[in-house]
């Protein structure tokens, strides 16, 4: 059951827009061979700083049903570039188009444009429809957020035990971010029982996992922490069963 919002203050549970790359992610996702070559054109305008040229090729590629085509103009709207002017509603449109085209992460996406009011009246609501139908559809970030409002109690009734079960899902999917939240649940016995073994391998997964805007030096510091509260043989042994995690997850 969501609980009613009682301050207009809201914690941003999404990676922010500046942290995400240009690019919309594996470019050969649901992708033919004919709006890849149309993709790899564009991306080319745009390093040249031909914004106007790029997104007239990936308005091309989205009307053939790429899906990750609509995503680099959404992402150019909602940052502004060049002679690009900002423009959530544009942006929305084309987050809309991209699931339309098979592209999942744009549930995140328009969740967060409701979730701080861009382009749209801001409705935390309509927001968690978005990603719940993200992390029915199967996406990782989607569980992610999720299972950040089940820990913090802003829509849901509070439920630690909810939010690790979630934070397990993501990352054992590969998630950085979601092992080292992991790694302080087992750390701290949060929605889960104390276990400083398995705080350090999820703590160790984050950092081989991470990517320069997950902070890496962090994890690296919060595995080398845990790492002290155990003794040698345990720690090898720690180390060995993070290893073994890490190879089942790359099958």
């Amino acid at each position: 059951m969501l609980k009613k919002i009682t301050s207009a203050l809201f914690v941003s549970l999404l990676i922010s827009f500046s942290n995400q790359s240009f690019s919309a992610g594996p470019p050969d996702h649901g992708e033919t061979k004919e709006t890849l070559e149309i993709i790899k054109k564009a991306d080319d305008k745009y390093r040249l700083k031909d914004y106007k040229g790029s997104i007239e090729l990936y308005l091309s590629a989205a009307k053939k049903g790429s899906p990750s085509a609509p995503i680099r103009i959404a992402n150019l709207y909602m940052r502004g570039v060049g002679d690009i002017n900002k423009d959530y509603r544009k942006a929305k449109k084309f987050y809309e188009m991209a699931i339309k085209n098979g592209d999942l992460r744009s549930f995140n996406f328009l969740g967060s444009m409701y979730e701080n009011g861009r382009g749209v009246v801001q409705n935390y609501e309509k927001a968690v429809e978005f990603y719940e139908q993200g992390a029915n559809a199967g996406n990782m970030v989607s569980y992610a957020i999720l299972a950040r409002l089940y820990s913090s109690g802003i829509y849901y009734d509070k439920d630690e035990e909810k939010a690790t079960e979630l934070y397990i899902k993501t990352a054992k999917a590969g998630d950085s971010y979601s092992q080292r939240r992991l790694s302080y649940r087992y750390e701290h016995g949060v929605g889960i029982p104390k276990d400083l073994v398995q705080a350090y391998i999820w703590a160790s997964l984050s950092v081989a996992n991470s990517k320069s805007h997950h902070n890496p030096d962090f994890a690296i510091k919060e595995r080398d922490r845990i790492a002290k509260m155990l003794d040698s043989k345990t720690l090898i042994e720690a180390q060995n069963l993070a290893l073994k995690y890490q190879e089942d997850m790359n099958k």
